[in-house]
């Protein structure tokens, strides 16, 4: 029997994991939270595709705030739910998640696309929780229009 192994692979500040089958050495599996510089430095893209885990939701909190530690306060997240599927609901499980912290230099979150009612109310909770400004946008260009005007100062931080 063969046993398959892991790779952990960074590229441009996205972690692409990956479980190989050694004898058929294809990917069998991806991550599902992908973090990447939508403006360099400025703003972090964050997005959750297909169905999400805790431990890959503490993996990709690690990995944010590592890249948002590396940017230019103020920090903007754009969190990218339009292509999420199952998203783990209890609380219980969750705090794991709320225990990473973040960066002092993340100072607004864009939560775009969220239609589930319990996993809008539970993101924002999240948000709330990390003490961060937080706005709900329906597209990335939405959010992009409110960073200008944010950068403007068109609108009022909380």
């Amino acid at each position: 029997m063969k046993i398959p192994f892991f790779s952990l692979t960074l590229v441009s500040n996205r972690i692409k994991f990956y479980i190989y089958s050694s004898r058929h050495k294809k990917a069998l599996l991806r991550m599902p939270i992908q973090n990447s510089w939508y403006i360099e430095g400025r703003v972090l893209l964050t997005e959750l595709i297909g169905d999400v885990t805790v431990d890959e939701m503490v993996i990709s909190s690690q990995q944010g705030t590592a890249i948002i530690e590396s940017g230019t306060a103020p920090v903007y997240n754009l969190v990218d739910v339009t292509r999420l599927g199952h998203f783990p609901l209890k609380l219980n499980d969750l705090r794991q998640v709320f225990s990473q912290g973040t960066s002092e230099k993340l100072e607004w979150v864009f939560l775009i696309g969220l239609q589930n009612v319990v996993v809008k109310f539970l993101a924002t909770t999240f948000v709330q929780l990390m003490k961060r400004n937080y706005l709900l946008m329906n597209t990335v260009e939405d959010a992009l229009q409110a960073i200008d005007k944010l950068e403007k100062g068109g609108i009022a931080r909380k």
